[in-house]
C-alpha cells in the first residue's frame, strides 16, 4: 500500500530513532570504548536509511520529492560566503541571549573538535547538514506546503530536536533562514550548502581556538559586544544593556542582509524566470500529490514526540 509522507509521523520516527541511537551509542561507547564519533555517524547513516525508506513507501523519489538540485558553480555561488557570515553572526547573537536564561550545553561539534579533521568534518559538518536538511526542509517542509506557518512548523520541529533549550533558540532561527533559502531557490542543494557551510565555521572555531587568526576574529567586537559572539552579562553577573542592544542590532542587519544576498542570487541564477518557473510549476504539482497536510487536530505521535523533546530538554537544563 502506498502511504502520503505526513510531517507529524516523519517526526515522530526521527524521535525514535534520535532517542534509540542516542541510548544505544551511549551503550556502546561506554561498555566498549567504541569511538564516539564513529557512533555518531553510524547513527546519522542510519538516519539517511530511515528518510529512504519513508521516500519508497510512499513511492515517491527522495531527491525528487526533496528537491535536491544541482546548483550552478558560477559566481553567483560566492555569495553563499557572506551569506554564511551574516547568518552566523545573527545566529550568535541569538545564542548569547539565550544563554542569559538557559544552561550552555557543549555541542557535539565541541565534543568531535580534537579528533582527526577531515573525520570532524565529516561527522559535524556533511552528515548533520544532509540529514537535518533532508528531513527538515525536504520531507517535513514539503510534506506540508510552503506557507509562512510551513515554514514555522519545520522550524519549530527542527528546534526541539535538538533537546535544550539553549540550542532550540537559535535552532528555530536558522530553520526559518534555511526554509526561505530552500523556498527561494527551490533547491534543497542550496540549504544543505549554507548549513554545512555555517557547521564548518563552528568546527573551525573550536578546532583552531588557540591560533592567532581566530583570537583576532574573536577579538572583533562593537563597543562592548563580539560579533562572534559572547557572554552578555558583565564579570559581576549583571546583564550589559548596551551589549543587548547593539547585538540586536547587529543580529537585525546581518539576517535582513541574508534576505537581501538570497535574493540577489536567484535573480542572477534567474531562478524565477522562462523555463526555471515551467519546472517549479510541475514540480510543485507532483509535490501536492505526494503530499499530505497535517490535519488541523495532529497526530498523538507528534504530541508524544514534542513532549519527549520537551521533557529532555529539561531534564537537562536541571542537570
Amino acid at each position: 500500500m502506498v502511504e502520503s509522507i505526513n510531517a507529524g509521523r516523519v517526526f515522530s520516527g526521527l524521535v525514535l530513532v534520535h532517542i534509540i541511537g542516542s541510548v544505544v551509542i551511549s551503550l556502546i561507547v561506554s561498555g566498549y570504548g567504541f569511538p564516539y564519533i564513529n557512533a555518531s555517524i553510524i547513527m546519522n547513516m542510519i538516519k539517511l536509511v530511515f528518510a529512504f525508506w519513508i521516500c519508497r513507501r510512499a513511492s515517491v523519489s527522495l531527491t525528487g520529492f526533496c528537491r535536491i538540485k544541482r546548483l550552478h558553480f558560477g559566481p553567483s555561488i560566492l555569495l553563499f560566503i557572506p551569506i554564511v557570515f551574516f547568518a552566523f553572526t545573527g545566529a550568535q547573537f541569538i545564542n548569547s541571549l539565550s544563554m542569559l536564561f538557559f544552561s550552555v550545553h557543549v555541542s557535539s561539534t565541541a565534543v568531535y573538535a580534537g579528533e582527526a579533521f577531515l573525520l570532524s568534518v565529516f561527522a559535524t559538518v556533511i552528515l548533520p547538514a544532509v540529514c537535518e536538511e533532508i528531513f527538515f526542509r525536504g520531507l517535513i517542509l514539503n510534506s506540508t506546503g510552503r506557507t509562512i506557518m510551513d515554514v514555522l512548523f519545520s522550524s519549530v520541529l527542527f528546534a526541539l530536536l535538538h533537546m535544550n533549550f539553549n540550542q532550540m533558540a537559535y535552532a528555530f532561527v536558522m530553520g526559518i533562514l534555511l526554509a526561505y533559502i530552500v523556498i527561494e531557490t527551490d533547491n534543497l542543494t542550496a540549504g544543505i550548502l549554507v548549513h554545512a557551510l555555517f557547521n564548518m565555521i563552528t568546527l573551525l572555531i573550536l578546532t583552531f581556538s588557540d591560533h592567532d587568526p581566530v583570537r583576532k576574529m574573536a577579538d572583533i567586537r562593537i563597543g562592548n559586544y563580539y560579533l562572534l559572539g559572547s557572554s552578555l552579562r558583565d564579570m559581576s553577573g549583571h546583564i550589559m544593556v548596551q551589549a543587548v542592544c547593539t547585538g540586536a542590532l547587529v543580529a537585525a542587519i546581518s539576517l535582513a542582509a541574508v534576505l537581501l544576498l538570497i535574493r540577489i542570487y536567484c535573480q542572477m541564477e534567474g531562478s524565477r524566470q522562462g523555463s526555471v518557473q515551467g519546472e517549479d510549476r510541475s514540480d510543485q504539482s507532483v509535490s501536492a500529490c505526494e503530499s499530505r497536510p497535517l490535519s488541523k487536530r495532529p497526530r498523538l505521535s507528534l504530541v508524544i514526540s514534542i513532549a519527549i523533546c520537551l521533557i529532555y530538554a529539561v531534564l537537562i537544563e536541571l542537570q
